[in-house]
């Protein structure tokens, strides 16, 4: 589902010029809006770094 990813990005992009975020910001954004598989991939990802989740 490549589209629906590429969809996501131009999304979060537009969301980031809107909101004037700085870098460190944009992060802590797309991860608050993980759903689904996404999610389950950060949170394993976040684990196996020995981080929060």
């Amino acid at each position: 589902v490549p589209v629906d990813a590429e969809n996501w990005i131009s999304h979060m992009e537009k969301i980031f010029d809107v909101m004037g975020c700085e870098d460190a910001f944009r992060t802590r954004l797309a991860v608050y809006k993980f759903e689904g598989n996404a999610l389950a991939w950060w949170k394993a990802y976040k684990q196996a770094k020995g981080g929060d989740t």
